[in-house]
Formats: structure tokens, sequence, C-alpha cells
């Protein structure tokens, strides 16, 4: 009796210890900011034992011009900055000279899936007859939200041009006497796996010997309520990029521009962010401690 007492329990811990590392998503709509405004209104709410990220595709209803906009952006964790501070649409695509926003999503376009140890959302978009598919997913032990690109295997329309854009604020946005200062007053850095850079007006060319940008400020640094929520953090792969560069201005944006070979198989990135502000040195310890959940593999 003690020994199926026993096994009893040791299969309920196991069956608790699983559920808690498993990777969950659930298909919903966004209910923030604006939220009635939108005609189209998807929401993958992803959600493992590290982290938690609510990705969304929405489009606005017609303007006065019946014109509509398609955008994609984060909401959850941490939506006032990082990638998901509400001016950003932290994800823009470009093909063949066609922007996401002019794209008309239906039903198909997101479709939400969960495999043993990963959980996400398939986006398929329609520029004009050349098709792009990417998945947002997270993983069973990383807190990032990983992304991986590819093209159909047959395309009405053939890719000729492609570029993938992540744009972030860094921190937060500066005030002074309680207005918004945009540019000018900023401290910005980042980290590589290769390299420390400084903020400055020319972008910064990235390689693979690059691996990852830590985005951050040497002042606003999440040290306290009036620092900021500290940095933001991207990792990318080099697989089907034509080039890559950094934007890392004396500005309240910055962003990172993939161009992709026309023929590209796959391309992948991931962000993290989370929902509580991290000091700059903190952020740094952790990543060490944790690194491999945070590279791509």
């Amino acid at each position: 009796m003690k020994k199926e007492l026993s096994i009893l329990v040791a299969g309920i811990l196991a069956g608790t210890l699983c559920a808690q590392s498993a990777v969950t998503v659930k298909q919903k709509q966004y209910r923030g900011w604006k939220a009635r405004d939108f005609t189209y209104n998807q929401q993958a709410e992803i959600v493992n034992d590290k982290n938690f990220y609510q990705f969304n595709l929405l489009q606005y209803q017609p303007d006065k011009d019946g014109k509509m906009q398609t955008f994609m952006n984060i909401s959850a964790p941490r939506q006032e900055w990082g990638f998901g501070r509400a001016p950003i649409n932290f994800l823009s695509i470009t093909v063949n000279g066609i922007r996401e926003r002019n794209l008309q999503p239906n039903e198909d376009s997101f479709k939400t899936w969960t495999k043993p140890d990963s959980a996400g959302v398939t986006v398929t978009l329609n520029f004009d007859g050349a098709g792009v598919v990417f998945d947002a997913y997270m993983k069973k032990g990383s807190p990032v939200l990983w992304f991986t690109f590819r093209q159909p295997e047959k395309q009405l329309e053939p890719i000729r041009s492609i570029t993938i854009k992540t744009a972030l604020v860094i921190s937060r946005l500066f005030s002074r006497n309680g207005v918004t200062v945009w540019e000018g007053a900023y401290n910005r850095q980042a980290q590589t796996a290769a390299r420390t850079l400084e903020q400055r007006k020319a972008v910064y060319p990235l390689d693979a010997g690059d691996q990852y940008v830590i985005f951050s400020d040497k002042v606003l640094d999440g040290s306290d309520k009036d620092k900021g929520f500290g940095p933001s953090f991207l990792a990318f792969g080099m697989n089907g990029v034509k080039n890559a560069s950094l934007f890392l201005g004396n500005s309240w944006e910055n962003n990172i521009t993939f161009t992709l070979n026309p023929d590209f198989r796959e391309f992948r990135f991931g962000i993290w962010q989370q929902k509580n502000a991290i000091t700059n040195q903190d952020f740094m310890n952790l990543f060490e401690k944790e690194k491999d959940s945070f590279l791509l593999k």
C-alpha cells in the first residue's frame, strides 16, 4: 500500500512539474488601448514557466478615406516600453515594395498551435501574390518570444525583395518638465556577442558574429521608478539574410533592419522583455546565468 501511494504521489508531482514547464497558447482578442477601433483583432497569448507574451495581428476600421491599416504588436509583457510601446509597431515587413499595413488579413491569417515543447501562432500574409509565413512562439525553458519566417513552396508571385524591421523604445521615453523629448537626450548603448556599441547617427552593420543585441540606456538603467524598465534583448540568425543593420541613435526609437535574400528558406530571430523593471546589471547577471535559453540553437 505504501509503495502504491508513493508511486501515486510521484506521478502527481511529475504531472504538476510537467504542467508548470509546458508551453500554452490561447487565441483571443486584444482588449487594450483602441481595441474598439479594430475591424480585425486576433491575439495569441503564449505562456511558459519563464515568461509570457501577447502577440497581436490587428487592423483598424476604415478611415474617412476608406483606408485600413494592418499592424502587429506586443501588448504584454511591459507594453509601455521596449518592443511593446504604443507608437511602435515592433514588427514591420515589406515585400516587393508592399508594406504589411496595406494587407487584408482573413480567418486563415492567424492560427494557434501547440507541440510537446513549444506553442505559438502561425501568421500567413499575402503581399499581392507573394506569400510570407511566420511562426511566433515560445519554447520550453526559454523566456524569449521566437520568430521563424519562411515562404510557401508555391508562390503566385515571386519575392523580389523583402525586409523585416524590428523597432523598440529602450527602457522608456525621456521627459523634461512633463514634455517628452524625442531626440538628443538619451544615452543609448548596445552589447553584442562581439562588441560594445555606443549611440551614433550612422547605422551599424551586423553580422553572424554579433549573434544578439542587448539594448540599454546608461542613465535610464531601470534602477528606480524614474529610470525606466531597463534592457531589452534580440537574438538573430543570419540564414537567409543578405544584410542587417542596427540604428542606435540618440533617439526615442531604435531598430534593426534585416534584408533577406529573395529566395530565403528560413530566417529566425527572438525578442525578450519582462513585466517588471530590471537594472542593466541585473539583466547581464541573468543573461550570463541562463545564456543558453536566450540564444538561437
